[in-house]
């Protein structure tokens, strides 16, 4: 196994123009205190599009906004230093968040590629153990090493996971213990999201 720590080593990125970033940027500067709840429905198997709240606390009093996700609200928000409301919705957060941050692997390589070399990364990396239950119920194909597409597409991956624990540990001020399990609780998330799992389990297929 390999150590956590190449998930937390880190390089700058560039900050997000909206101009409800500019309002929320504003706020904070003035004084305000902002904090973020993600929801997200569900309605039998569907699960509708989150949506993010942000309270804002200012002079003694709150008010509550809200727009539907978008990377680059959440993006923003996570330079701005605004934190969920715990970290079960942290994880929730960016659970949502590895769909396209592992989106240029997936294009690179195809979604059955990417599948098997992403099964195969957390299977065997810092991860390895919180994801084990979750990884098992998970069937693909051993990745074909052979060729530039496993290791490119595997460092994909782990720059995802690296930029997801920068933002938690940088931007958020995560202490790194704290960090790396909202960080696999995510991506116990972004798996159950993406192969199924509690679908298939409530379905009696798994």
């Amino acid at each position: 196994m390999t150590s956590i720590n190449e998930y937390f080593v880190f390089e700058e990125d560039g900050w997000f123009d909206h101009p409800r970033l500019r309002h929320w940027q504003k706020l904070k500067a003035d004084g305000a205190r902002l904090q973020l709840e993600v929801r997200r429905d569900r309605q039998g198997l569907d699960v509708g599009r989150p949506v993010l709240y942000v309270t804002i606390a200012s002079g003694g009093q709150e008010h509550l906004e809200h727009e539907a996700w978008s990377d680059e609200l959440h993006r923003g928000l996570v330079k701005l230093g605004v934190r969920a409301i715990s970290d079960d919705n942290e994880a929730l957060r960016f659970g949502i968040a590895f769909a396209s941050a592992f989106e240029p692997a997936e294009i690179r390589v195809g979604d059955g590629f990417f599948n098997s070399v992403l099964l195969d990364e957390l299977k065997t990396g810092p991860l390895a153990e919180r994801l084990a239950e979750l990884t098992g119920q998970i069937h693909a194909l051993p990745p074909n090493g052979d060729g530039r597409s496993y290791p490119d597409c595997r460092d994909l991956i782990i720059g995802a996971i690296q930029g997801r624990a920068r933002e938690l540990t940088r931007d958020l001020g995560y202490p790194e213990s704290r960090a790396n399990k909202i960080l696999g609780d995510a991506l116990a998330i972004y798996l159950d999201d993406r192969f199924s799992v509690t679908e298939r389990r409530r379905l009696g297929w798994g």
